[in-house]
């Protein structure tokens, strides 16, 4: 039985690891950064650490090595070669500058001097010869970003290396070799759209290998099309170049392996990748991450991006993943069709989210709240708008219609005063030289409007109900011929106003009812919300707090249709200064808050006991702070776009 189960075993390791299948699985990474003659150039020793990092991944043993003399980099090639064996499967892959000597697709040592091209292909590497160092693989990969510029400044009237690029070059049986950029191309050093430190062949080649289950085929040509996409939506032109020569099937992570399953034990807290040496060694042990190392490193890399593919990437390498949460929402938000609001996900905060408030109603007070709130409700980390009052139409205010004196032309018709522009039917009498009326009656104009109440000396006082021929009615108290006390005003779109009046606008305590199914009670000046006030709509939201001119300012608090809750400070709806969001999930933020985003000093804790106190910027976690996990380990240090740099250290809890 011991037997067996030793024979299952062995088979089980067959099965999950692909280097056991492939003999050996070896890699030399190469990245060149710092040229003493020539250009230095910025991204080339990231690419490599990128490369570098995915490589160990995929089970390979990694020589990493930067910034190397021409001695150090035929050493480093020479040392690789004599480790290689039958059946080993070997990635080659270089970052620095390269040219043209003639056919000879050129790689530049960091001490490159050149006055001839002759002295170029003494003084550097060439690619045919490289092929030549790995022609014993089963499958060899020649990996170049080198497609940049001509770094040699001209000689006179001919210019050293004067073809710009590299050319492709015929590979051998079992190898591919893949160039950055087609032949006069220039290879874009940084990604459009993203802050990455890498260049975008790179990004995109680690990007499209890391996907479990990608044939290598189908993975380089996924690298073609998106770098080809990315550059050209840029106003670029790059498109990889790729001959390939290889057979059968080949797989950086198949399928039945997730990625990162050959790491060693994951420690309780995300791991911060260590910052980069700056001196580096010719060869290094090889050093595999761990699996939250691994997918950090990952989410680092397409965290910003507006492409819906890189999130879709990530869900299916990681579905169970700590940002799975953030990619998702960066699915439906890159997608409006099915776009969907989600709660913020442990332990990356994010900013509140709500169904959309209804439209603001232009023909009633405090329509500006209705939309200022409406942009803080649909926030999504972005910064809502800020709306100002709209001016008010006339219809809003009741136009004063003064009572016609009885002229000496009116006449008495069947029980109707008759007079220019008006009839009234009820009791009256006529007072003082201009014969005003007096009485109780309704006067009816002949415009449509209709007033029904009491007239002293042709004023409307005391109790009455006009009504206006476009639909508007107030009922109430009437003084010296204006709405003043308590009293009813309809508007002609539906909404209903109960309260204190004042030349016709709500002025003082009152209630307004919108036809959207909205409501407002609360103070008012002069038709506009003033002080304190709640506003309540249809779908759930409310803000209960202080305003200023029809806007929600001061301290109050916003209760979101999804859950959210926010206490604190307000400017023109949107949160601002000090206060406090409780999300739906349990999760809770006291701090600063600037245009609606967490901003300067803050505290996030999520419901799992995890918290971070420290600096934001624009809803990320920004400058100096500590993260504290459950567990009681910590990181602290500088902090940048929502990632830790490399100035922090995490630090254990004492047993």
């Amino acid at each position: 039985m011991t037997g067996i189960r030793a024979i299952v075993f062995a088979l089980a390791v067959l099965w999950l690891c692909p280097a056991a299948l492939a003999n050996k699985r070896l890699a030399l990474v190469i990245g060149n950064d710092n040229y003493l003659s020539v250009s230095v150039l910025k991204n080339a020793r990231n690419d490599a650490r990128l490369m570098a990092s995915a490589l160990r991944e995929a089970s390979f043993d990694v020589t990493e090595v930067n910034d190397l003399d021409l001695r150090r980099m035929w050493r480093a090639i020479e040392t690789f070669q004599a480790r290689i064996g039958k059946g080993d499967e070997v990635v080659f892959f270089f970052a620095g500058h390269g040219v043209q000597i003639g056919s000879e697709p050129v790689l530049l040592p960091v001490d490159i001097v050149a006055e001839s091209d002759g002295q170029v292909l003494r003084e550097a590497v060439a690619l045919s010869k490289i092929q030549d160092a790995f022609k014993d693989a089963r499958l060899a990969l020649l990996i170049i970003d080198a497609c940049r510029d001509n770094p040699f400044p001209p000689r006179g009237t001919r210019t050293v290396g004067g073809a710009r690029g590299l050319p492709t070059i015929e590979a051998a049986d079992g190898a591919a070799i893949i160039m950055s950029a087609s032949r006069g191309q220039k290879a874009m050093d940084s990604v459009p759209g993203l802050t990455t430190e890498n260049g975008l062949f790179t990004f995109e080649f680690v990007r499209a290998i890391r996907v479990p289950g990608a044939d290598l085929r189908v993975a380089l040509q996924d690298v073609r099309e998106r770098v080809e996409d990315r550059a050209k939506r840029s106003g670029a032109q790059q498109r990889p170049a790729i001959v390939d020569e290889t057979r059968g099937n080949f797989y950086f992570f198949p399928a039945q392996v997730r990625p990162g399953a050959n790491a060693i034990a994951a420690i309780p807290a995300p791991a911060i990748p260590a910052p980069a040496t700056a001196a580096a060694t010719e060869q290094r042990a090889p050093r595999l991450q761990t699996a939250e190392e691994a997918e950090q490193e990952y989410w680092n890399l397409v965290r910003e991006s507006k492409d819906v593919r890189d999130f879709t990437d990530y869900l299916s390498r990681y579905p169970s993943g700590r940002f799975a949460a953030m990619a998702s929402r960066q699915q439906r938000l890159l997608q409006p069709a099915s776009a969907q609001t989600t709660p913020p996900a442990s332990p990356v905060p994010q900013a509140p989210t709500a169904s959309t408030a209804p439209a603001a109603v232009n023909q009633r007070p405090v329509a500006a709240a209705s939309a200022s709130l409406q942009a803080v409700a649909s926030g999504n980390n972005a910064a809502p708008a800020v709306i100002k009052a709209p001016d008010k139409p006339a219809a809003v205010t009741p136009p004063v219609v003064t009572a016609p004196a009885v002229a000496a032309a009116a006449v008495f018709q069947n029980g109707t005063l008759v007079m220019q522009g008006a009839r009234f039917v009820g009791r009256y009498i006529q007072e003082g030289p201009t014969r005003s009326l007096s009485g109780e009656g309704e006067m009816r104009w002949d415009n449509g409007d209709v007033y029904k109440g009491r007239l002293t000396r042709g004023e409307r006082v005391g109790a009455g109900e006009m009504i206006w021929a476009n639909g508007q009615s107030y009922r109430g108290d009437w003084v010296a011929d204006a709405p003043v006390g308590q009293g009813t005003l309809k508007f002609a779109n539906g909404d209903v106003y109960e309260g204190s009046v004042s030349q016709g606008l709500p002025n003082g305590r009152g209630r307004m009812s919108y036809a959207s199914g909205d409501r407002y009670e609360g103070s008012f000046e002069r038709g506009k919300a003033q002080g304190a006030g709640v506003y309540a709509w249809k779908n759930g939201q409310r803000y209960d707090g202080q305003w200023q001119g029809d806007v929600p300012q001061g301290e109050g608090r916003l209760s979101f249709a999804n859950g959210n809750v926010y206490e604190g400070t307000v400017v023109n709806g949107i949160p601002q200064g000090r206060g406090t969001m409780t999300y739906s999930t349990g999760d809770t933020y006291a701090g600063n808050f600037l245009d609606g985003k967490h901003h300067g000093n803050g505290q996030y804790k999520w419901t799992n006991g995890d918290q971070y106190v420290g600096l934001w910027q624009a809803g990320f976690k920004h400058g100096q702070g500590t993260l504290t996990w459950a567990t009681g380990d910590r990181w602290q240090g500088e902090y940048r776009d929502d990632q830790q740099t490399e100035r922090g250290a995490l630090v254990r809890k004492t047993p």
